[in-house]
């Protein structure tokens, strides 16, 4: 004081700046009632989800749990009901507007521990998806064992459903470039056949369909499978002989090509004239045969069709050969 005298007090506080011995976090997962899509890879088409994480310890007392889903520019304080144990859970979170999910855990001295951030990306597109092999007519032989192969976004999953049901076991993932294939689809029961891709959001998208039909005859009931001759005789002479046209009848509306052989039963030392035939109109035929090289005689025409399916039907025919 003014005379000179003094006196001394003296008091404690505690100096702490550092979050020791907080439990770290784990955030494990995003999730929703209705998506059914891979919660860990935080890739959601929830617009709304919840947020799953785990505490290496529980928290002593004091301590909290805080989180931030805007960078870490305003925290939130997670309620005591999202805490069990060493599980955390906390609901309501915008996927389309958080960039990433942030937690820490805060001791009672107001110390934040570590802060573990996990991005989060929100896609509610559907994904794209084609199938591009061919479908149509197919042989029972053949349609136990199909390969379908399409396109589709890069990393989705692939269902096939023949009839508007899944086919069991006929899926595929679409590669880096988009491409996916099943090999050995049973299409036997035969219709229409859709891909169903699944994105890592969980959206979906199908294809437009594809349809098989089962054929095991290239000469349907009610179509006779015929050739005849354009000479109204069945005789073909000199003046004839280098130029004779064949028309083939009954022939199946998916024919996919006619090829016809004419022979003379190797009389003549040479070897059969094959020819290819063309369709015109609803007709197929083959004009202007020349039967010089062939010998006199009878002469065998064998016609044979091939349809879409691959499925073969023979039909011959003869004409006499005077030259």
């Amino acid at each position: 004081d003014a005379a000179g005298n003094t006196a001394t007090a003296t008091d404690t506080l505690t100096l702490d700046t550092v979050a020791n011995e907080v439990p770290s976090v784990t955030i494990d997962a995003v999730s929703s009632d209705t998506d059914d899509a891979d919660t860990s890879d935080f890739v959601t088409n929830q617009s709304s989800v919840t947020v799953t994480g785990t505490l290496s310890a529980s928290l002593a007392a004091g301590q909290t749990v805080e989180y931030s889903v805007d960078g870490g520019a305003n925290w939130t304080t997670l309620a005591e009901s999202g805490i069990s144990g060493t599980s955390l859970s906390f609901a309501g979170i915008d996927a389309t507007t958080a960039p990433s999910i942030q937690v820490r855990v805060v001791d009672a001295a107001g110390n934040a521990g570590s802060t573990v951030v996990q991005a989060l990306s929100y896609d509610g597109t559907a994904p794209s998806v084609s199938i591009t092999s061919t479908a149509g007519a197919i042989t029972t032989s053949n349609a136990g064992s199909v390969t379908i192969s399409g396109t589709a976004e890069a990393g989705a999953s692939i269902q096939l459903a023949l009839a508007g049901t899944d086919i069991s076991g006929a899926t595929a993932t679409a590669d880096a470039n988009g491409h996916w294939s099943v090999a050995s689809v049973d299409v036997s029961a035969g219709g229409a056949v859709t891909a169903t891709a699944t994105d890592a959001a969980g959206n979906t998208g199908t294809s437009s369909a594809v349809t098989y039909t089962l054929d095991d005859s290239a000469d349907a009931a009610g179509d006779t499978f015929a050739v005849s001759f354009a000479t109204s005789d069945d005789v073909t002479n000199a003046s004839e002989a280098s130029h004779v046209s064949l028309t083939l009848a009954g022939v199946d509306a998916d024919a996919a090509s006619v090829s016809v052989s004419i022979d003379d039963d190797g009389d003549s030392g040479t070897a059969a004239i094959v020819r290819s035939a063309t369709k015109v109109g609803d007709a197929w035929v083959v004009s202007d045969v020349d039967l010089t090289s062939l010998s006199d005689g009878t002469i065998t025409v064998t016609a044979t069709v091939t349809d879409a399916a691959g499925n073969t039907a023979t039909a011959t025919d003869t004409l006499t050969l005077d030259t």
